[in-house]
């Protein structure tokens, strides 16, 4: 998982070589782009590690509430990656902490805006 620093490093996640988010080129040359600025997250399998989902979701002009829909319908087992993008927090309210805080991510309560972060949760 990388998190984006302004805008030298691009944001992008990945597992076992799947690219599961990214804004750039593939090894196979394809593009993503299902990245944006906030938090974006890819769903995988816990035991399969099979790929389940990804969402952006924009914590300067979105709605929380759409993270919090995309996040609340998890299975037991689910593995959540998180890397952030630009702002992470500006929407983020004690419910959405709250919640990243219950998948196992120490710092949920403490990024700030700019600030860099990611972790994976079960």
């Amino acid at each position: 998982m990388v998190s984006r620093a302004a805008n030298v490093f691009e944001h992008k996640i990945c597992l076992e070589d799947r690219m599961l988010m990214s804004s750039v080129k593939d090894n196979v040359g394809s593009v993503k782009d299902n990245v944006g600025p906030g938090l974006n997250i890819a769903l995988v399998n816990g035991v399969s590690l099979e790929f389940i989902e990804t969402g952006a979701s924009n914590m300067w002009a979105g709605d929380v509430n759409d993270l919090l829909k995309f996040i609340h319908p998890l299975h037991e087992g689910t593995l959540v990656f998180v890397a952030s993008c630009n702002d992470p927090v500006t929407k983020m309210n004690e419910e959405t902490r709250k919640l990243f805080s219950e998948l196992s991510s120490r710092n949920a309560k403490e990024p700030a805006f700019h600030d860099n972060w990611v972790f994976v949760g079960v």
